[in-house]
């Protein structure tokens, strides 16, 4: 019964949440991997079931349940965040069975509540990722070892089924995070050692066959679909370079961001970014594979020249691993927690969990035997025959996900996976305490109050301020959306909200004029554009979108002086080409024009606007209105 309330308890609050961040203008217009997915699930639901290329980005089988959720709610987002909040409560039921099985009925509770109260769980369901599904699957491995433990005890040798099963979950896991492919290993030693070195064989074999089989099968859509051996995606190596490059601060970082603005400003879908760069780089076009592993090389190589400084990197992440933080690489959970009230009503974070599962991982670990510290007479609450290694499970599976993670870059939904494990020690940690309070004499044995103290400085360390916000990117998705939806006076407002708290950003300035322009304000686009021509020198955008703006006013000379800067910066653009030529025929110079045009019927020879704009110039040189449209 009260397992039931923690339940309904967890699923109230998550729906409530639900509901909120569903009114806010994004919610039905994901970017970034959720757009991927979403469009990957189209493709799926549209008959291309098999990939053209290699999977890039992780939740390999995500889009999959994502075509059919979408197929049995209508397109209906919502529908999709709802299933995942059922099994974010499932979550939490499987955590409490599991603290249960540990720790006993009141570790059992205390996980349950824990998990229901956790806001970064609820907050990650109701967004369009695989997080959960990755939680549910870490969840089932963990039950599936300890019942394999528990039947080995009773009868040796008669639990591989349960093994097996096991296996399977943990390679769903891999398929939705591959790098939690380090976690099987640490599975397979703690069996060997449950077992003995002479018996580990039959469970060895057991757990490898089941991790297998979800591998295979990722393995069997790449090779029916794109023909390449892949076994999971093509994105190993480029989060090796995100991880490890000069200027990595040990978060989400392109290693040509600082050097290419233009380039990142173009090459918005991470895969094409990947490959774009590196087929430039190398002055040959890469497949994904090539181009992926050509990354890794250059982080590997990064590594090797500079290791004090890849040192210190992963040092960096290791503690933002265990920040009280939620490092954002989609929503900022801070921001929207403003926004969402509801995530007020879970309050507890990673700074809060992490603590207590210190405080219930140590205290199983240092009992060998049920006895109350100073083994002095029997304890009051025993642990239980498989506590010590049930912890061990638990300590192990963290510490996988966690190191897992080092190689590459820090996020809440990265870091995601060490916290089931976490969730359930916690449990125990308060069966901890509350043994303290019942027995007051406990308090005075040294090793607890060791591991009390440990307790305390893992909260201090959770509290350590290692990451500064950036709210002008969680503005600029507001922006972005009522942008899209047509609300322009409120993306103007999104804009310049954006543009006070992170000011220096060519990006947003440039699409703060875009969204003045459309207002009809063009004096305060073009000091928007000037601003961000100064922001951001290397960046064509806000030159282009000037000179458009000067030749929509007349001022042909203003015009061709910022559409030059532009092509400079990125001389590749067709459509720049095409309004210099334009401007120049203006001007009476027919040879120049002719030169621009030449250039830009190279560039796009598709392009239709553009080969009618050149054709008007042919036909009647001298005459017509340069265009003046903003790009973007």
């Amino acid at each position: 019964m009260a397992l039931a309330g923690v339940v309904t308890l967890a699923l109230a609050l998550r729906f409530a949440y639900l509901r909120q961040i569903a009114a806010l203008p994004f919610f039905d217009r994901p970017v970034g991997d959720s757009a991927a997915h979403l469009r990957r699930a189209a493709e799926i639901a549209s008959g291309a079931f098999l990939p053209a290329r290699p999977f890039y980005y992780c939740s390999i089988f995500y889009p999959y349940y994502l075509a059919a959720a979408l197929a049995l709610f209508h397109g209906s987002l919502f529908g999709v965040c709802a299933t995942q909040v059922l099994a974010g409560a499932l979550v939490v039921a499987l955590l409490a069975g599991l603290a249960r099985a540990i720790y006993g009925p009141a570790g059992g509770l205390a996980a349950g509540l824990l998990g229901a109260l956790y806001g970064p769980f609820a907050f990650l369901e109701a967004d369009v990722l695989g997080v959960v599904w990755g939680q549910l699957a870490l969840a089932l491995g963990l039950l599936g070892g300890l019942a394999w433990a528990s039947a080995e005890r009773r009868a040796p040798g008669r639990g591989a089924a349960r093994l097996v099963l096991s296996g399977i979950a943990f390679g769903l896991a891999a398929v939705e995070r591959p790098n939690l492919l380090v976690i099987p290993p640490l599975v397979a030693a703690w069996c060997a050692a449950q077992t003995g070195v002479r018996r580990a064989l039959a469970p060895l074999l057991a757990l490898a066959v089941g991790v297998a089989v979800p591998i295979a099968v990722v393995l069997a859509l790449n090779v029916a679909g794109s023909g390449r051996w892949v076994p999971l995606t093509t994105s190993g190596g480029i989060n090796l370079s995100l991880g490890y490059h000069a200027g990595a601060t040990g978060t989400y970082d392109e290693p040509w961001e600082r050097k290419a603005p233009e380039f990142s400003a173009r090459h918005t879908e991470p895969e094409e970014a990947m490959i774009a760069m590196a087929s430039a780089e190398t002055g040959r076009p890469l497949s994904p594979e090539e181009a992926s592993a050509y990354w890794g090389r250059k982080a590997v190589e990064w590594i090797r020249t500079h290791p004090a400084a890849a040192a210190a990197l992963t040092l960096r992440k290791a503690a933002l691993m265990l920040n009280g933080t939620e490092v954002p690489n989609h929503l900022d959970y801070d921001f929207i927690r403003d926004r969402a009230p509801a995530l007020w009503l879970m309050p507890l974070g990673f700074g809060a969990v992490l603590p207590l599962a210190v405080l219930g991982l140590g205290d199983s670990l240092r009992r060998r035997r049920n006895t109350r510290p100073g083994g002095a007479a029997p304890a009051p609450r025993p642990v239980l025959p498989g506590a010590r290694a049930g912890s061990l499970l638990l300590l192990l599976a963290s510490a996988g996900a966690m190191a897992g993670v080092l190689p590459f870059t820090v996020a809440d939904r990265y870091r995601a996976p060490m916290v089931p494990a976490l969730i359930v020690a916690a449990g125990g940690g308060v069966g901890v305490l509350i043994r303290l309070y019942r027995h007051p004499g406990d308090r005075a044995d040294r090793r607890v109050l060791a591991l009390l103290t440990a307790s305390l400085l893992t909260a201090l360390v959770t509290m350590i301020p290692l990451q500064r916000p950036l709210r002008g990117r969680d503005w600029w998705m507001f922006a972005q959306a009522y942008k899209d939806r047509g609300d322009l006076p409120a993306a103007a407002a999104a804009y310049e909200t954006a543009v006070r708290v992170e000011g220096g950003n060519g990006e947003l300035l440039n699409n703060l004029a875009v969204v003045y322009r459309a207002l009809g304000e063009r004096d305060r686009a073009i000091a928007a554009l000037r601003e961000a021509t100064r922001a951001e020198p290397g960046l064509a955008y806000p030159h282009k979108n000037l000179g458009m703006l000067f030749a929509a006013r007349g001022e042909y000379d203003s015009a061709l002086v910022e559409l030059r800067a532009a092509g400079r910066i990125d001389p590749a653009d067709a459509q720049t080409q095409g309004a210099i030529g334009a401007l120049l025929a203006e001007r009476g110079e027919p040879v120049a024009a002719a030169a621009a045009f030449a250039l830009a019927r190279r560039l796009a020879p598709r392009d239709r606007r553009l080969m009618e704009l050149i054709r008007h110039y042919d036909t009647a040189p001298g005459r017509g209105t340069p265009p003046g449209s903003l790009r973007r």
